[in-house]
């Protein structure tokens, strides 16, 4: 996989995993509770303001691939990111939770037909959760990844995910693994 494939994939990995957060932080909440719940409002924000960010990675890492992938609504997105960041104090509630729904659900289906289910694809999905759940939960998903990957690579993943500080530097570790892997 040549470098610009892995990070734009890793891109979609990202808005993927911030648009399923997005829909967790709102659940079965209705338009009128959504417009209530601060912190659910301030949460899914946030979500969108990384997917946009992510979409702004994407273009960058490949023009081509951006091009020839419009199902994946990165564009709409953005201006949606830009509005949150810039004009934060006028973004309605109501029109949020409808960007959600009608932008972001979209997008996180098309993100997972675009990812298929590659081993590479299975081991970046679980270096997502994985960073989400290393505060929380003891060492030893090696033991997990040996089932994707062989046993050294595991060990070298799971040592990764424990050592990056963020997001960043686990990008730093795919593009360091994923390349050991056969398509």
């Amino acid at each position: 996989m040549r470098p610009e494939q892995a990070k734009f994939q890793w891109a979609v990995h990202e808005a993927l995993h911030y648009a399923e957060r997005a829909l967790a932080h709102i659940g079965d909440m209705s338009p009128d509770e959504f417009a209530k719940d601060l912190k659910t409002f301030d949460a899914v924000t946030r979500c969108i303001e990384v997917i946009g960010e992510a979409g702004v990675r994407a273009k960058k890492a490949s023009l081509e691939i951006y091009g020839s992938h419009p199902e994946l609504m990165f564009d709409n997105l953005r201006e949606a990111r830009n509005e949150a960041i810039h004009e934060y104090e006028r973004v309605d509630p109501k029109s949020l939770y409808l960007t959600i729904f009608d932008t972001v659900k979209p997008l996180a289906d098309a993100c997972r037909n675009f990812l298929g289910t590659s081993k590479e694809a299975r081991i970046t999905d679980l270096i997502f959760k994985m960073h989400d759940l290393a505060w929380s939960v003891p060492h030893g998903f090696a033991d997990t990844l040996a089932a994707y990957v062989d046993e050294d690579l595991a060990e070298t993943l799971n040592r990764a995910v424990y050592e990056a500080a963020d997001l960043k530097s686990l990008l730093e570790a795919h593009s360091i693994i994923i390349p050991r892997f056969d398509p």
